[in-house]
């Protein structure tokens, strides 16, 4: 069996799954690629976490001794 990409409109998804299930395919959809990029977070919080990272990269952060932790 041989596996294919195709890329193609939303609008002509239904012809392209006829005419594979008439050849007797397997259709298999996955979301576009937008699609998957799209975050579940919260963008003000991923901006938090982006200017920490950045923040502590510029050294800004503080190194605490894992024994220190929890005095």
């Amino acid at each position: 069996m041989t596996t294919l990409t195709i890329q193609i409109p939303d609008k002509e998804t239904e012809l392209l799954t006829q005419i594979v299930k008439k050849l007797n395919g397997k259709v298999i959809s996955s979301p576009a690629k937008a699609d998957l990029e799209k975050s579940i977070y919260n963008p003000d919080a991923i901006a938090k976490v982006r200017k920490g990272e950045k923040d502590y990269e510029a050294g800004k952060g503080v190194k605490i001794a894992i024994a220190d932790l929890w005095k």
